[in-house]
């Protein structure tokens, strides 16, 4: 079994897309449409549905889903206790993490990785916290970045810092001329968000 096309196939049903598959593995959507059709025909029928969305898995897929998570699960780990044999730290690190987080704080840790770790490889992906809540239940990734507004950690989260929350209004508005603002006070007013 080729672990690298099954490694394309999880990006696939994770991502929905093979265009971003390509855009992940810095290809192009013709070759990784090209690997998954040698899968499909290794298991003699198809893994997925091309829709106009994208691609959706066909029964196949979904019957052979976590056989595959679960193998590729045990060869990664596997590959860890080897690579773990040595006194120098080497493997891949899988982190998900809020756009707005990426930059600068993931950027800065590729660069100290990069100059203490050199073996370490970053693999960064980003979404939504639902998005990362899902990759780190399915073992997709490694560590998240994400904010909880629990004062008090769960789960075997670690908070790393503290960060203010602002509201922001016209000059000389007077709700927000007051240092803390009570949410109840907002609950009528049209706000507008923060986004990327």
């Amino acid at each position: 079994m080729n672990y690298e096309l099954w490694k394309i196939f999880l990006d696939a049903v994770e991502l929905g897309s093979l265009s971003k598959v390509a855009m992940l593995h810095n290809t192009n959507q013709p070759q990784i449409s090209r690997q998954m059709n040698e899968l499909e025909a290794q298991c003699g029928g198809r893994l997925f549905n091309r829709t106009g969305r994208g691609v959706e898995l066909t029964d196949l897929g979904q019957h052979l889903l976590p056989k595959i998570r679960s193998w590729l699960n045990v060869t990664d780990q596997l590959n860890n206790e080897i690579l773990h044999s040595t006194d120098t730290p080497i493997g891949t690190v899988r982190i998900a993490s809020l756009p707005s987080t990426a930059h600068p704080l993931l950027s800065t840790l590729y660069k100290v990785l990069q100059e203490k770790y050199p073996l370490i490889k970053l693999s960064v992906r980003e979404g939504q916290g639902v998005h990362l809540e899902k990759w780190l239940e399915d073992g997709s990734v490694d560590l998240a970045i994400l904010y909880r507004f629990n004062p008090t950690p769960k789960q075997g989260d670690v908070y790393l810092t503290e960060a203010d929350t602002y509201l922001v209004g016209c000059e000389g508005d007077t709700l927000t001329q007051a240092n803390e603002v009570d949410f109840k006070a907002v609950s009528e007013l049209p706000l507008v968000t923060f986004c990327r």
